[in-house]
């Protein structure tokens, strides 16, 4: 009976480490993904932003010309 027993917690062991591995594989897939949507993110608000750099940038130069005929 006690080999047995023994055999149960050792079962009831491993099992738990099996949970405890994928609990923390599944921890380190969300960082990651979530750390590149966050990457994603900001590129987007940066290609934004140089974008409206651009057409400001075009804008006035559009005005200078105007102005210089």
């Amino acid at each position: 009976m006690y080999l047995n027993s023994d055999y149960c917690y050792m079962v009831h062991k491993e099992h738990h480490q099996d949970l405890l591995r994928e609990a923390e594989q599944r921890r380190l897939l969300h960082l990651a993904t979530h750390d590149a949507s966050l990457q994603v993110r900001i590129v987007r608000r940066i290609a934004a932003a140089v974008k409206a750099l651009l057409h400001v940038r075009r804008q006035r130069s559009l005005a200078v010309r105007e102005v210089t005929r």
